[in-house]
């Protein structure tokens, strides 16, 4: 899908890590030892239902501090709510610095999963504008 110059989703990566609720910290850990992510890719994990919706977000922190056999519901954090890919990307700088978030997720109308976005895009955008 396309989108305008200024929204969310077009800047947003489609490279992310997800995984379910139910699945255990110490798999987690495994699944990406296996699949060895690039380093901006990571900085966060998403928790996907089934259908693709997002649910919340893990950080790499949490999930390594954690106990391997604690599953990532009880460790996952919804204190953000997840763009959308229609939104003003114009106030993505303020909203990241305000969360100290390195990473944002972002969701389609309808809730699912459509990408992240990264703190390094968004600061590019802002550079480019100055």
């Amino acid at each position: 899908m396309a989108y305008a110059e200024d929204t969310v989703g077009s800047l947003m990566s489609r490279d992310y890590v997800f995984f379910n609720q139910s699945m255990k910290v110490g798999d987690a850990l495994t699944e990406l030892r296996s699949i060895k992510p690039e380093a901006e890719v990571v900085y966060s994990l998403y928790v996907l239902d089934a259908r693709g919706k997002y649910v919340a977000t893990v950080s790499l922190r949490d999930l390594v501090v954690s106990d391997p056999e604690a599953r990532l519901g009880e460790i996952m954090n919804s204190v953000t709510d997840p763009l959308h890919d229609t939104d003003d990307a114009d106030a993505l700088a303020e909203l990241m610095l305000k969360y100290k978030l390195h990473t944002a997720p972002v969701v389609d109308a309808e809730g699912k999963m459509a990408g992240t976005i990264v703190i390094e895009d968004v600061l590019e955008r802002v550079m480019r504008k100055h």
